[in-house]
């Protein structure tokens, strides 16, 4: 594991950057491993299977062959650099001083853990294929993600944020009826998923939901521009002080806040700037208006900030009590021999 080196101050996502192999990598393989043996096999019933792989995520450590592939290829974001600093107090919060290789690596071995995932998703589906063979069956293939990485846009790291590197995923669906190739513009969400998979089974879906079907887009082609997604986060700013923050995606534009910081808004044409580096706020004061309006439906950041001060508490007895009553976890996977040690090994 010696070529897991890049250190750089302050930890965090860059504490351990590089080639070679990690407890990230090793685990997506046996979950593969696992799910191509489970599709390997005849079941009677019906089958509804969740691959969820850890990766791509920090720490950032690719297999050698693909981080040395896009070592010399990537090239850094605009806004990274001591020329761009985003003064919002809960981006300061989080801001990461790297220097231009650090910020390199870093992109080289994410760039090469996406393109292992595509390896495993494309393992998957040609079992996922063969077992519908099989059956004699159609099935539903979907491939998302949970959330994205900015991977030194904006001098940021890791997800916990608004920008587009961070809450911006893959979401692609196959399956009978489904048009091939389509891109769909419109906004969508992973609130969306459960009920689109109830309409396109036919199954009666739970009485209450927060996301809407996509098959009209999926099968039709129908778009909705009145359509919008919302986004939400608990963090602090440089004060330690709780801040709930939602964000809100309509057509070309987003708008994100964080409670008790108006004038810290943030509002980008995403379509004009894609890399979020003007703030409209304070020119699209109409476009702003319309966006915090539905942005702030149903919206209660005093009892979000109450409950999230709750949950807290109750995590500081819990870590007492396994402290002091620690036992073996026997469902929760261990790495390989010997590579947990080497991969934290200053």
């Amino acid at each position: 594991m010696s070529p897991l080196r890049g250190r750089s101050e302050g930890g965090g996502c860059t504490r351990v950057i590089g080639c070679g192999d990690s407890p990230v990598l090793a685990y997506d393989r046996e979950v593969v491993a696992k799910a191509v043996e489970h599709l390997s096999q005849d079941h009677e019933a019906a089958q509804c299977m969740v691959v969820g792989t850890y990766g791509p995520h920090y720490p950032y450590a690719a297999p050698r062959e693909l981080f040395d592939y896009y070592h010399g290829r990537v090239t850094l974001p605009a806004t990274f650099g001591p020329g761009y600093r985003d003064a919002h107090p809960v981006h300061l919060h989080h801001f990461k001083k790297r220097d231009a290789e650090t910020a390199r690596k870093a992109m080289a071995a994410y760039y090469g853990m996406v393109e292992e995932i595509d390896g495993h998703v494309g393992q998957v589906k040609k079992a996922f294929d063969a077992y519908c063979a099989r059956k004699g069956t159609e099935g539903i293939f979907i491939y998302m993600s949970d959330h994205g990485d900015l991977n030194g846009e904006h001098n940021q790291y890791g997800k916990m944020m608004f920008y587009e590197g961070s809450v911006r995923i893959p979401l692609i669906w196959c399956g009978p009826n489904i048009r091939k190739g389509a891109r769909i513009e419109t906004p969508a969400s992973i609130m969306d998923i459960g009920l689109t998979l109830c309409d396109l089974v036919g199954a009666e879906p739970p009485a209450v939901q927060d996301g809407a079907s996509l098959v009209s887009s999926l099968i039709e082609g129908g778009e909705d521009p009145d359509r919008f997604v919302l986004a939400e986060v608990i963090d602090r700013d440089g004060k330690n002080a709780v801040r709930p923050g939602r964000m809100i995606r309509k057509g070309r534009f987003k708008l994100f806040c964080y409670e008790g910081l108006p004038e810290h808004d943030r509002l980008y044409d995403l379509k004009a700037d894609p890399g979020e580096k003007e703030n409209l706020a304070a020119r699209e004061k109409k476009v702003l208006g319309e966006l915090k309006d539905l942005l702030r439906r149903g919206w209660d950041p005093a009892t979000i900030a109450e409950r999230h001060a709750m949950k807290a508490a109750h995590h500081r007895i819990l870590n007492r009590w396994w402290t002091n009553h620690p036992f073996e976890q026997t469902e929760r996977w261990r790495p390989p021999a010997g590579l947990e040690r080497d991969f934290t090994r200053k």
